[in-house]
C-alpha cells in the first residue's frame, strides 16, 4: 500500500482548542462568532427574507446582486453561480464576511 509523503497529505484541522471549554461572549467580542445570516443581511439593509429553498432562486440571485452592489470590493469569482443556486453557499459567504468583520473589529452594523 502506497503511503503519501508529507507534502501529499491533506492538512489536518487542529481540534484541540475546540476540545477545551471556552467562554462564549455573545456580544461578539470573544474568539467565537455565532452568525445568523438573515440577521446580518437585515443589519446591512439587504433583503433577508424569501431567498431560501430552490423555488426562491430568483430572489436568491437578486440578493447576490444586492450584496455585490453593496460590497463592490467583493469578488465571488467562480463561486458566484454556486451562490446564486444555493442559499447554503450564500449563507456561508455571509457568515465568513461577518466573522471577518468581527475579526478586524468592524461590527456588521
Amino acid at each position: 500500500m502506497h503511503r503519501p509523503g508529507r507534502s501529499q497529505r491533506q492538512p489536518r484541522l487542529d481540534l484541540e482548542p475546540a476540545a477545551r471549554p471556552q467562554f462564549v461572549d455573545r456580544r461578539g467580542t470573544g474568539t467565537v462568532v455565532e452568525v445568523y445570516p438573515a440577521a446580518t443581511l437585515k443589519t446591512w439593509n439587504l433583503p433577508y427574507r424569501g431567498y431560501k429553498r430552490p423555488p426562491n432562486r430568483a430572489a436568491l440571485s437578486r440578493l447576490v446582486d444586492a450584496l455585490l452592489q453593496a460590497a463592490p470590493w467583493l469578488s465571488l469569482g467562480r463561486h458566484e453561480l454556486t451562490c446564486r443556486r444555493s442559499d447554503h453557499a450564500l449563507d456561508a459567504v455571509i457568515a465568513a464576511l461577518t466573522a471577518r468583520a468581527v475579526g478586524v473589529h468592524r461590527p456588521a452594523r
